[in-house]
């Protein structure tokens, strides 16, 4: 069985074929083949070039300079030409490794039919293409942002996403152990999050929607990405099962931070005295991660019969209701902006004798 995909490169030589639309998966090794109509293959390169383009030279100053000068970067664990290894007898199918692509794109295979490596080392050599391939995976993700209590999702883009693509969110942010034996975080409602929400923008390359729920807890968590694929896919091109990315080996690919903001403790308890006149501004304090005063608010609400983010009912008799909060220290960078862990807002103004919720909004 294989970690990644299989393809197929069909050899000019002696084939009426059209290369192949290949494909592999970002961070999982990929193993290829060149595919002959007669045993004429023995040796030889592959040289993966960076979009869809041509092989070979289109002049001689072109040709002249060395391959590696137009080698695609990204493929970790071979070189880029790739030496082929000779046979000893012509064969008519050729296989080999690709290593294990850690860039999603499109690149093109480019191939040298020479015995000896020693003849592949400039660009013209490389006048044969085996095929088109595409990289499945993220390109730049950029990380997400939520807030504890609310609905959480997030969306990336990249090369020829599937449905069946998952996220894993893992705990302490610790997204150099994507792929590993990382555990998930279960204070997020839907870990891992699947059958995201598809918007396509062009060929092989689309937008993908996650929801993960309802985030309890505040925090800042590792996302690890599937792109969806079969480990036992066999060279027959047996398509992608929706038994996929079910081992924490297969959510490999980095897709950056889940950072979850909000209050840290839903138990903070506050006082003031009644007053039937305005009283000096009482300033009481919110603790958390991420708190943002240009966002934040609290309001109160009725303890009886009344819930945070569900009841419309508003307290009478405190002001300002909702209430600004302000930071207690230094605003620093958290998330995608600028936060504080502590922030403050005031009373002034408290004419009822009660209890109430205190609720805290982080738009």
């Amino acid at each position: 069985a294989l970690d990644g995909v299989f393809f197929d490169v069909a050899s000019s030589l002696g084939s009426s074929r059209q290369p192949l639309e290949l494909s592999c998966v970002q961070d999982a090794p990929c193993q290829a083949r060149i595919v002959s109509a007669s045993a004429s293959l023995d040796g030889g390169a592959v040289l993966i070039l960076d979009g869809k383009t041509f092989c070979g030279s289109i002049s001689v100053e072109a040709g002249a300079r060395a391959a590696s000068s137009r080698a695609a970067f990204g493929f970790v664990g071979i070189l880029n030409p790739l030496v082929l290894p000779n046979t000893g007898t012509p064969v008519s199918v050729l296989a080999f490794d690709l290593g294990t692509p850690v860039r999603a794109g499109f690149f093109t295979v480019c191939y040298c039919m020479k015995a000896n490596a020693s003849d592949c080392m400039f660009d013209k050599h490389f006048d044969q293409k085996a095929g088109d391939l595409t990289v499945r995976g993220l390109t730049s993700p950029q990380g997400t942002e939520c807030v504890a209590f609310s609905p959480c999702g997030s969306q990336y883009f990249g090369y020829g996403l599937g449905l069946w693509d998952q996220l894993h969110v893992i705990a302490n942010g610790q997204v150099d152990l994507c792929g590993g034996n990382a555990s998930l975080e279960l204070s997020v409602g839907q870990n891992p999050s699947s059958l995201p929400r598809t918007v396509v923008l062009q060929e092989s390359w689309a937008a993908r929607s996650f929801s993960l729920g309802v985030p309890l807890k505040v925090g800042i968590y590792g996302l690890c990405y599937c792109p969806s694929y079969d480990a036992s896919v066999q060279p027959s091109g047996a398509q992608p099962s929706t038994l996929s990315c079910q081992r924490s080996s297969d959510f490999a690919t980095t897709a950056n931070l889940l950072w979850v903001r909000g209050i840290d403790n839903p138990d903070f308890r506050f006082g003031c005295v009644r007053a039937d006149e305005p009283i000096a501004s009482e300033s009481l304090v919110l603790r958390g991660l991420g708190l943002k005063p240009s966002l934040d608010k609290v309001l109160f609400v009725p303890w009886e019969g009344s819930q945070c983010g569900v009841s419309e009912a508003v307290a009478n008799g405190i002001a300002p209701n909702p209430s600004n909060v302000q930071a207690v220290g230094e605003l620093s960078t958290w998330g995608k902006g600028l936060g504080t862990s502590e922030v403050s807002w005031k009373v002034t103004q408290a004419t009822k004798v009660g209890v109430y919720r205190v609720c805290f909004c982080a738009d």
